[in-house]
């Protein structure tokens, strides 16, 4: 138990606090009981106090109106005052800057009250003198570090401005271990719940907006990575309790094409999501509008959608694959199956040209199966060996190295063309 209470000291972020409270403990130990709730609530005082301060540093007039007040108080040693200010405390904390919640509030109140009853000469009856418990006593010291004192100053609306201006600054980080670096020095780090799941719903709706920026859409990803792995017992009740009701009303095919992103950021939000929207979802995907099929490239990578995501793309149009196959590159196998089986069945020299402009850019990618069915085919396929694209192609193709030079010279010399052997020796 005493271990318990040793740890709660490091845990508080500011020495003053933390001297406060070590007294605490301290007495706590040598079973000075109501000393150590006086000392606790002495430290939750002087930490408010100094959130103000800090707060009013960065620019909130509210804190520095509070800061003002408690010093002219203090200048003009205007007792009276200065007990109203400290009775206010807690209201002031939790109702203007949120950095109690009201459950936390009870518990400080509470330990104020029993403060008020140790600290004056109030007594219970005739002859007995208010004396507190060892574990009452022990109850409020962990109350002020685990509600107050270990925390930021900015929990409530501030902080969470406070990050959401830092994620949309065009100036945030992108690699994902420098959007942990920055996070973990943020109000984030050790943020309530409330902070952490209002921030991650902001996350989540800037997700969702076709109006952010693709720039501005991977430091997204990144931060709701790193939520997760700070927060994992928040995010997780956000992603389930939050996720679908801010999936629902969306329409668009680019909102749909974000939340179809967002889901296939990691399985368990896939997995959280309601099934009405996963069958909106895979709907979407398998009628996926050519301006937005550049998202399939990123969704044949994911497990949960890549069957969805298979059936749109053995639709894909030459006109799409021309405009979005730099994207799928190295080619998904599906995508060399699609190219392939077109080309295999071009009817004239303009669409053999298109075809195998189209599979030349590929070439790195096939198999030396996938080449064989290629020069099978322009054997038997004039259009094909007659165009102009073919000698190019045959040239990507060996280049490719999945089958050893002499098997491919064997190949193409056994499919009639020692012309091109002749031509490229």
């Amino acid at each position: 138990m005493l271990h318990d209470l040793d740890e709660l000291v490091l845990h508080c972020r500011d020495e003053r606090a933390k001297s406060y409270i070590r007294e605490a403990v301290a007495c706590y130990r040598s079973g000075a009981y109501r000393s150590a709730i006086v000392a606790t609530w002495i430290a939750v005082a002087f930490d408010l106090i100094d959130k103000f301060r800090e707060l009013a540093l960065s620019g909130d007039k509210e804190a520095l109106s509070q800061v003002e007040a408690f010093d002219a108080m203090r200048a003009q040693n205007d007792i009276p005052r200065s007990l109203t200010f400290e009775r206010s405390l807690l209201d002031v904390a939790k109702d203007r800057f949120e950095l109690i919640s009201p459950v936390e509030h009870i518990d400080l109140s509470r330990l104020q009250e029993d403060r008020n009853r140790c600290a004056h000469p109030s007594m219970a009856s005739e002859n007995e003198v208010f004396s507190p418990s060892a574990e009452l006593a022990r109850v409020h010291i962990r109350s002020a570090v685990e509600h107050l004192l270990r925390h930021e100053p900015s929990q409530g609306k501030a902080a969470l401005t406070r990050l959401v201006d830092e994620v949309r600054s065009p100036y945030f980080p992108m690699k994902l271990a420098d959007v942990r670096a920055v996070l973990a020095s943020s109000p984030l780090k050790r943020g309530r719940t409330s902070l952490v799941r209002n921030f991650l719903i902001v996350v989540v709706k800037d997700l969702l907006d076709p109006a952010t920026d693709v720039r501005q859409v991977a430091q997204l990803n990144q931060v709701f990575a790193v939520i997760k792995e700070m927060h994992l017992g928040v995010w997780r009740e956000t992603v389930r309790s939050d996720l679908s009701k801010l999936v629902h009303p969306i329409t668009s095919a680019d909102g749909l094409a974000r939340a179809t992103d967002l889901v296939a950021l990691d399985e368990e939000v896939w997995i959280a999501l309601a099934e009405a929207e996963k069958v909106r979802l895979k709907y979407f995907i398998t009628h996926l509008p050519t301006e937005q099929v550049g998202h399939l490239f990123w969704w044949l990578n994911e497990p949960m959608l890549r069957d969805t995501a298979i059936v749109r793309a053995k639709r894909l149009t030459y006109a799409e694959l021309d405009e979005w196959l730099y994207l799928f590159l190295p080619a998904d196998p599906v995508i060399r199956e699609t190219v392939i089986a077109r080309y295999l069945t071009v009817k004239n020299y303009d669409s053999a040209n298109s075809w195998g402009r189209l599979l030349s850019q590929m070439a790195d990618s096939f198999t030396s199966d996938e080449i064989v069915a290629i020069v099978t085919a322009a054997k038997e396929n004039y259009e094909i060996r007659g165009s102009f694209q073919w000698v190019h192609l045959a040239n990507e193709l060996k280049a490719n190295k999945a089958m050893a030079d002499e098997d491919f010279d064997k190949l193409m010399a056994e499919s009639g063309f020692e012309e091109f052997m002749r031509a490229t020796t």
